[in-house]
């Protein structure tokens, strides 16, 4: 028996829900770009951070300073990681992208404090604030490239990968 609710006026069939459009293939092509520069993006962030995390760890004097290199270290894990999820298009990946733009943004605001004796908050604040902008936009090509509506019809996933 069919709800009164999903009668049409005077019929008695489901009232069905009008075909939906395929996305334009411009925002194919917009996902497409963000997908390839956010790999691009976290390839270079990693590969960057980890050569400068184990290099600068023997200048860094004090904890601050530390804890800015261990940062850029974790960020370069993390982001090797996340493009490698990112290019097999794993749902697993979101989080891990998520994790890499708070470390990213934790640490340019906090290397202007621990490096520069004269930093000002408002330059701290630019830096993060900036780089906040760009992990965003990597998290949004994350999400928009890993969801399930995004992957091929008829293609089985594993939900645990």
């Amino acid at each position: 028996m069919v709800p009164y609710s999903r009668l049409r006026s005077g019929g008695t069939e489901p009232i069905s829900r009008p075909d939906r459009r395929e996305r334009p293939e411009g925002r194919q092509i917009g996902r497409k770009i963000g997908w390839l520069l956010s790999i691009l993006l976290l390839v270079i962030t990693g590969v960057l951070g980890i050569q400068n995390g184990i290099a600068d760890w023997p200048d860094a004097a004090t904890p601050l300073q530390k804890s800015v290199t261990g940062g850029v270290f974790l960020y370069g894990l993390l982001g090797l990681a996340g493009a490698v999820g990112l290019a097999l298009r794993r749902r697993w990946t979101f989080p891990l992208v998520v994790a890499w733009g708070i470390v990213v943004t934790y640490v340019p605001g906090t290397a202007v404090m621990a490096y520069a004796p004269d930093g000002t908050w408002g330059a701290a604040l630019t830096a993060s604030g900036a780089t906040a902008l760009i992990a965003l936009g990597v998290a949004w090509a994350t999400r928009a490239n890993t969801s399930a509506y995004t992957q091929p019809l008829g293609v089985r996933r594993d939900e645990s990968t």
